[in-house]
């Protein structure tokens, strides 16, 4: 039985990094990662290994590649390898909808493909390494690349907080797949911390499909 190989790179985001774009949308704020509670690796510190890495889609059918994977200090930037397993293993031997999961979900990746399904939403915006102010107006953008939701409308947009291991709904009306993006307003009260995800619901043939955002980062606002 082949098996597929994927590699996972983690920018661990307890660096301070900056980017150009202000509250006024001209500029991005700066982001004081280093004193910025909840990074991707759920604290400043870098911990010297993390106890789990999950595969699953949506929290269905997870399927734990690697335990006690150990952290090298020193590091702004870490890769795995992993063997997928086989298709008599996965959940569902070709899907749009598989994410990795670090520490059970304090750290989730974005959405990805296994086996080339020919389905599925990709939510490119936002990108690697975000930053976002609370109360800002930010854009979500997806694609869908083969077709499959024209019709379709997409349900709701929630937030998932990585620190509190919590889902906080933030749209709940029909919004077109087809239109590709949608802005959207962050709640003020959100926590100055990294790893947030955004999560977007379709029905597709009857049945809910999740699909999540990068990891991005909030700080609060100027």
């Amino acid at each position: 039985m082949k098996f597929l190989i994927i590699q996972l790179l983690i920018t661990v985001l307890f660096l301070t990094y900056a980017f150009s774009h202000p509250k006024n949308h001209n500029h991005k704020p700066t982001c004081d990662i280093s004193s910025n509670p909840g990074s991707l690796l759920i604290k400043p510190d870098v911990p010297s290994s993390l106890d789990k890495v999950q595969l699953a889609i949506t929290y269905d059918g997870i399927i734990v590649l690697k335990t006690n994977v150990a952290l090298k200090p020193g590091k702004d930037k870490y890769s795995f390898t992993f063997t997928v397993p086989d298709n008599t293993t996965l959940p569902s031997p070709s899907d749009a909808r598989y994410e990795i999961g670090f520490d059970d979900w304090k750290l989730t990746s974005g959405t990805f493909s296994i086996n080339h399904p020919k389905f599925g939403l990709t939510i490119y915006e936002p990108r690697i390494k975000e930053c976002y102010e609370a109360s800002e107006t930010v854009t979500i953008r997806w694609e869908d690349p083969f077709h499959k939701y024209q019709r379709i409308d997409i349900t709701k947009i929630d937030i998932y907080n990585n620190v509190a291991q919590q889902w906080t709904n933030l749209v709940s009306k029909s919004i077109p797949v087809r239109h590709g993006q949608y802005d959207i307003t962050l709640p003020k009260t959100l926590a100055k911390q990294n790893g947030y995800v955004f999560g977007i619901l379709v029905k597709r043939n009857g049945k809910d499909e999740h699909y999540y955002s990068n990891p991005f980062s909030v700080t609060t606002a100027i």
